[in-house]
């Protein structure tokens, strides 16, 4: 459905920025 799919987007969206933060603090 929409809603799955935006939940999906969503969670995608947060797990590309928290691991996109964790690589950036590991790598400074």
């Amino acid at each position: 459905t929409l809603v799955e799919m935006f939940v999906f987007l969503g969670f995608l969206t947060v797990g590309l920025l928290y691991a996109y933060k964790k690589g950036v603090l590991s790598w400074t």
